[in-house]
């Protein structure tokens, strides 16, 4: 219990540093970020589908203001999850681009994280479907997925005075809007890099292990230290299972 205690209380100190710096911090001044409440939250019966599960939370379809949005509510009683939260809020409130998922708005009393709803679903069940269907994807559109992730991680991790490294890119980050135009997104484990090297190179070092394995950077694992390569990486092993007419865990098992 003692143990307990002691890691609720460290995990408290983590959430109110990660809400504090958000307080004072000035990067909602040029874009449209809403914060919600409870009262304007939209109900349990207000939201349908739930489009998908996870180790801390669910994500729900529902409407505001007349909008389709997709809610991602963290589970209940728990800190679980908190510290992506916040750095969730921390990165997509931040930036935008094309590319990455709009984060509309977040509700601090709920836990609750609200985004432009995609329809089209992600690259895993893309990718999945090729198994049976090799025409699911053409080329010109992996091309395009290509493309169009490059030129996301370019914006991340020039992004000044911080770059930002994703640290969990994989298919089922990657998501599709109605035009199939995709977005990344799950920015929890985000970070932005501050720390330099004698090489220059910008970096994070982390005491646990962040990322899905098999996209994971070995020089992170070994190191620990996050860098802008990390990204690269993953990005690499994703193409490779865009490229590879091969089941996804046949790829990554080598």
């Amino acid at each position: 219990m003692c143990n307990e205690n002691t890691a609720l209380t460290k995990m408290g100190k983590e959430h109110d540093k990660f809400r504090n710096w958000i307080e004072r911090s000035d990067s909602y001044v040029d874009i449209k970020f809403k914060w919600f409440n409870h009262s304007n939250m939209p109900t349990n019966d207000q939201m349908s589908d739930c489009l998908g599960e996870g180790t801390y939370g669910n994500v729900y379809k529902a409407v505001i203001d007349n909008t389709e949005v997709a809610i991602k509510i963290l589970k209940p009683n728990t800190w679980q999850g908190v510290p992506e939260f916040e750095q969730e809020i921390a990165t997509l409130g931040k930036i935008r681009h094309p590319n990455v998922v709009t984060l509309i708005g977040a509700c601090r009393e709920e836990h609750a994280l609200v985004y432009k709803y995609l329809p089209n679903g992600n690259l895993q069940k893309l990718l999945k479907s090729e198994e049976t269907n090799k025409e699911a994807l053409s080329w010109s559109e992996r091309t395009k997925i290509a493309a169009s992730i490059c030129s996301t991680l370019a914006f991340l991790h020039n992004t000044k005075p911080n770059p930002i490294v994703h640290a969990d890119l994989k298919p089922e980050n990657i998501l599709f809007d109605s035009d199939n135009v995709c977005k990344l997104g799950d920015f929890g484990i985000s970070r932005f890099l501050k720390d330099t090297t004698e090489t220059g190179t910008v970096m994070h070092e982390t005491k646990l292990f962040k990322g899905s394995s098999g996209y994971r950077d070995p020089e992170y694992e070994k190191t620990r230290i996050l860098t802008c390569k990390s990204d690269v990486y993953a990005f690499g092993i994703v193409m490779l299972l865009c490229s590879s007419w091969l089941p996804g865990m046949t790829v990554l098992k080598g």
